[in-house]
């Protein structure tokens, strides 16, 4: 996938940029929202996707986190944890920023994190 780096206004892109924890940790049984805090500083729209291994950008953690939902407007992984077995599960996701006409992104980050799922007997403890 070819990137623009330029905006239309002449001036240089500034990528996204997340403040995400490396782990997460969650409880099995729990259903969650996992926020993914993500800026861009120039003011143009971000949106997340699933990391594709066709495009070399998961290196073989692709597709690793089961049942996970990611709304790629809102930056947010909905998880019911019931469903999976504890353990730690990898994401990657690409953090993408877009100008507003454009369906094309200006640029591309990767993001990779743990989802720690750990047995508890009621959620929120």
């Amino acid at each position: 996938m070819k990137y623009k780096y330029i905006r239309r206004s002449g001036k240089m892109n500034s990528s996204p940029v997340t403040a995400m924890a490396e782990v997460v940790g969650v409880q099995h049984g729990c259903t969650y929202l996992i926020k993914i805090p993500v800026a861009d500083y120039d003011g143009n729209e971000v949106r997340c996707r699933w990391a594709r291994s066709d495009l070399g950008e998961c290196s073989g953690v692709c597709q690793t986190f089961p049942g996970a939902i990611l709304n790629e407007k809102t930056c947010e992984l909905w998880y019911n944890s019931a469903e999976q077995s504890t353990g730690y599960y990898a994401v990657a996701i690409q953090i993408e920023d877009f100008s507003s006409t454009d369906a094309v992104p200006l640029s591309s980050i990767p993001l990779q994190f743990l989802v720690n799922v750990s047995s508890s007997s009621i959620c929120g403890q």
